[in-house]
C-alpha cells in the first residue's frame, strides 16, 4: 500500500462495509475501529496496482477478495497479501506498463500451471496455490459463486523449502503448504 491509498476513495460504503467483513479473519481486523479504514486501504491499493500495472481500471464493486497469505516468520522478506479476484468488463484489454516485470501477459489458469511446470514461468506458493484452487472450481461462474470464509494462510517456518522439494518431485499439483 502507498499513502495514496489511504484517501480520496470513490467506492461506496457498502463496499468497503463487504470488504471488511470478508477480511474479519486477518490483520486489517485486528484493531475492530480500524477494520473498516483498512479493508478500503487494501481495496483502494488494489485499484491502483491493477490499473498501474496492467492499464485497467476496476470497479470496487467487482473486486472479490478471494485469500490473504502471511509469509512465514523465516523468511528474511515479510508480506501480508491480500488477493482479489475480478472480472474485466468485457472488452477491457489489459496492457504491460508495469515497471516491476520485464513483461506480462493473460493466459488460461491450465496454460500458466502448464508453463509453471515446464519451467518458462516461476510462481511463488500462494500462486499457485490459489491458481490450482481456481482450476479446480472449473468455471467463472463456479468461482464467483464460491461462498468464501477468508482465513488466512500463516505457513510455518520452513514450508516454503518443503513446498518446492515436493514440488519439483510432482510438478503437475502444487503441494499444500503446512
Amino acid at each position: 500500500m502507498d499513502q495514496v491509498d489511504s484517501s480520496g476513495w470513490d467506492f461506496a460504503d457498502d463496499v468497503v462495509e463487504q470488504h471488511a467483513a470478508a477480511w474479519h479473519r486477518s490483520s486489517i481486523a485486528v484493531e475492530p475501529a480500524s477494520a473498516r479504514f483498512n479493508a478500503g486501504r487494501v481495496l483502494a491499493a488494489a485499484q491502483r496496482e491493477v490499473f498501474e500495472e496492467a492499464g485497467l481500471k476496476l470497479d470496487a464493486a467487482t473486486l472479490r477478495p478471494w485469500a490473504n497469505w502471511v509469509t512465514p516468520q523465516d523468511q528474511p522478506k515479510r508480506f501480508d497479501t491480500y488477493f482479489y479476484l475480478a472480472c474485466p468488463v468485457s472488452g477491457a484489454e489489459p496492457r504491460h506498463q508495469t515497471t516491476e516485470a520485464s513483461s506480462s501477459l493473460w493466459m488460461p489458469v491450465r496454460g500458466i500451471l502448464d508453463a509453471e511446470v515446464a519451467g518458462t514461468l516461476k510462481l511463488m506458493p500462494p500462486t499457485l496455490a490459489l491458481l490450482d484452487e481456481l482450476l479446480a472450481l472449473g468455471t467463472v461462474e463456479a468461482i464467483l459463486g464460491e461462498d468464501r470464509d477468508i482465513v488466512p494462510v500463516r505457513p510455518k517456518p520452513g514450508a516454503l523449502e518443503e513446498f518446492f522439494r515436493q514440488r519439483r518431485q510432482a510438478p503437475s499439483v502444487a503441494p499444500e503448504l503446512p
